[in-house]
């Protein structure tokens, strides 16, 4: 699957000067909800659906009460990393928010090249099961019927050790992948990654943390043999010719470059003359 990275040339050179993606912490996001939006706005929703139900009331207030003391913790701890992409190209969305205005770049990369699977990743031991990327899911109506279905059916199976057993796991395990529906253009698909000094394996080539500039992991998308990049669409106000951005790639010594693809971007937005 090809996914895209709306930067600035500014960090498209750079990007090709470190070939590797950064994970930053998702909650400095320019989302004030990442990660939190599921175990306050949702989680709000759903407590008064659960109490008018037919389960005991009893035990549903007790999971109430324990969940609310354990929640705090727990959205501060194991924060989660990311590298934010679209599954989609040429958005004037993206351009607008991330691709400086559509001066900059959107990069597609081949997220099968990397040694990542498809998955909601959890804190573990096994750094396998501490990375993955899964599309964004964006706030709705269903989304939380969705959610209050299985805190219900824990609580009847489970009784007092739902919220242990089932719930806090259920909230760590999709945290990182809901949003706020007013970011749903964005189209977003993003590689999450749980850091643990707990590890059993590693990953090849992903950095320790890294504190220039602001903390971040490495995941490298370019080895000795081959690399990730598929694509690159040039922004509609950008500078560069398409050709300009074909030299820039040359230079980086990138193994296999004709499978780069350069485009000029087809998005007709203009900035509004006052």
């Amino acid at each position: 699957m090809i996914a895209y990275y709306y930067c600035s040339i500014k960090t498209f050179c750079s990007m090709l000067e470190s070939k590797s993606l950064w994970l930053t912490d998702l909650t400095k996001s320019n989302d004030s909800q990442e990660v939190t939006r599921l175990y306050n706005n949702i989680w709000d929703s759903i407590k008064p659906r659960l109490l008018a139900s037919d389960l005991d009331r009893e035990t549903v207030e007790f999971t109430i009460q324990q969940f609310e003391c354990a929640r705090l913790p727990q959205v501060y701890s194991d924060i989660p990393y990311g590298c934010c992409l679209s599954y989609m190209n040429d958005l004037v969305q993206q351009w607008n928010e991330y691709g400086d205005n559509g001066k900059g770049v959107s990069v597609g990369f081949d997220l099968d090249w990397f040694n990542i699977k498809k998955q909601y990743p959890i804190t573990s031991c096994r750094i396998q099961r501490s990375i993955g990327y899964e599309f964004v899911s964006y706030d709705s109506a269903s989304l939380r019927d969705n959610f209050y279905e299985i805190f219900y059916q824990a609580i009847k199976n489970e009784g007092r050790q739902a919220w242990i057993m089932e719930i806090l796991p259920t909230f760590k395990h999709y945290a990182g992948f809901i949003k706020n529906p007013s970011f749903q253009d964005e189209k977003e698909i993003r590689i999450l990654f749980y850091p643990s000094d707990r590890f059993e394996d590693s990953l090849g080539g992903l950095s320790t943390i890294q504190n220039n500039i602001r903390p971040h992991y490495c995941l490298p998308w370019a080895n000795d043999t081959s690399n990730a990049m598929r694509s690159v669409t040039v922004g509609y106000n950008c500078e560069h010719t398409a050709e300009e951005i074909v030299e820039l790639i040359k230079k980086a010594n990138l193994s296999f470059t004709n499978q780069v693809r350069v485009y000029k971007s087809d998005c007709s937005y203009r900035d509004r003359i006052n």
